[in-house]
């Protein structure tokens, strides 16, 4: 890129540092659905059979099989000690627009209780005869980093949704910040273990989680660090606060 072209764009990605136009946010260029990087010229963008355009870098990394996304959910389970119920989870791995055709699918005559479904995309469907998890949904073809940020959310709003529900009074925004606590605890493994583009999404999932969340995740994060995570949950189900620090 010249210096006159980059004297007259202003917008910098801030994974690939990519310098794009302003008017490219909003003109329908295609944009990467895993990093948000714009479509530039000459260059080929994988195309969803969603609709959806992936970058190169994001596609290397693209969980896309079912068998990937079980794994990766038991792997988060094992590295955080996570097991929270005895009878196994169904996992939907499945294009974004199936998300929900897929929940309704799965609610049958005895799983009516709740469905959460946030901007993310992800389901959790709850038993309607006792508090138990029966099923997460989460999009296909997303990368490591995103896809185990998306799992670790859900797993935490489940445990939570699982083990708290006889605290009626417990505060909505608990259970967000530790689901955001979660995915900043794995994505500080993928930033030891994974590769180096697997880092730098990582890095900037991590700063967004910082930036965007509150009081609460900085609580529950100190929490965890000086007691651990199993001991900052256990003292969340008996009293749905965070203890103090």
């Amino acid at each position: 890129m010249s210096l006159k072209e980059i004297l007259t764009c202003d917008v910098v990605h801030p994974i690939s540092l990519q310098v794009s136009c302003p008017s490219h946010e909003d003109d329908g260029t295609p944009r990467c659905c895993s990093c948000g990087g714009i479509k530039p010229r000459n260059t080929k963008y994988h195309l969803l059979n969603d609709g959806r355009h992936q970058c190169l870098e994001c596609r290397v990394s693209a969980i896309t099989e079912a068998d990937e996304c079980k794994a990766l959910f038991l792997e988060i389970q094992n590295e955080f000690d996570f097991k929270f119920q005895e009878k196994n989870i169904l996992i939907y791995f499945v294009e974004e627009t199936e998300i929900l055709k897929v929940s309704k699918a799965a609610v049958g005559e005895k799983y009516l209780a709740s469905i959460f479904t946030t901007n993310t995309k992800r389901s959790i469907l709850f038993s309607l005869k006792r508090p138990e998890v029966t099923a997460i949904t989460i999009p296909s073809g997303l990368p490591r980093p995103t896809t185990g940020v998306i799992m670790a959310r859900t797993m935490m709003r489940a445990w939570l949704e699982v083990k708290c529900y006889r605290i009626r009074n417990m505060s909505l925004q608990v259970k967000i910040d530790m689901s955001q606590v979660l995915a900043h605890m794995w994505l500080e493994f993928v930033m030891n273990s994974g590769s180096d583009f697997e880092k730098k999404l990582g890095n900037f999932y991590q700063r967004r989680i910082e930036s965007d969340s509150g009081e609460g995740f900085s609580l529950g994060r100190k929490a965890v660090l000086k007691n651990g995570l199993r001991q900052t949950l256990d003292h969340i189900a008996m009293t749905g606060s965070f203890p103090l620090v």
